[in-house]
């Protein structure tokens, strides 16, 4: 019996999530105080290695989009949605679907918690149908929660290099929250 490959994942920071899993991001002030989310492109400007949703067969595709929060204390002002173009505002909804077009291989998803006032998470999943097939990712944002680093990332030879919070290394950090011997950096150069 032969297993139909999958037509399409999930990829943040131009790694396969597997179906069902978790993207999680922590804050990152802006210049005026506030906590900021982006999946988008934290921590970088290129729309390939944030989270995107990317097709493995051909490279158009139409489907139908479900974003829900599960959980969210972190108090926004500000939480929208935006993908295939389109950016919609949660305001007092908890729930939102959208149809979109994948034209090019990949489309952004863009979800963003904007001017956060309290410490906690907000946890929403997405769910995207094209065609018969049906996958999800869970994006966790995060604000004053600690992480877990694994230990790994600091033996032997690790001094002087940056990672990011999931552990990986980083030849050149942008924008974000970086780990360097041991201590939490957030770009540029302010220590944790």
């Amino acid at each position: 019996m032969s297993v139909k490959a999958q037509t399409f994942e999930f990829q943040y920071h131009g790694e396969g999530v597997a179906d069902g899993g978790t993207v999680t991001i922590p804050a990152v002030e802006d210049e005026f105080g506030f906590g900021e989310l982006w999946c988008e492109s934290n921590p970088s400007s290129n729309p390939n290695y944030g989270l995107i949703l990317k097709l493995n067969e051909g490279t158009e595709a139409d489907g139908s989009a479900t974003i829900n929060i599960e959980r969210n204390t972190l108090d926004p002002s500000i939480v929208k949605w935006c993908m295939g173009g389109e950016c919609m505002l949660f305001n007092n909804k908890t729930s939102l679907t959208k149809s979109f077009s994948v034209t090019e291989g990949s489309v952004q998803i863009q979800f963003d918690a904007e001017n956060i006032k309290s410490e906690g998470d907000l946890l929403a999943t997405l769910t995207v149908t094209i065609g018969e097939e049906i996958r999800s990712v869970k994006i966790l944002f995060t604000n004053g929660a600690s992480t877990d680093i694994k230990s790994s990332v600091y033996s032997g030879n690790g001094l002087g290099q940056y990672y990011m919070l999931n552990g990986r290394k980083v030849e050149r950090p942008l924008k974000g929250i970086y780990i360097r011997d041991g201590k939490k950096y957030q770009m540029p150069y302010k220590s944790r």
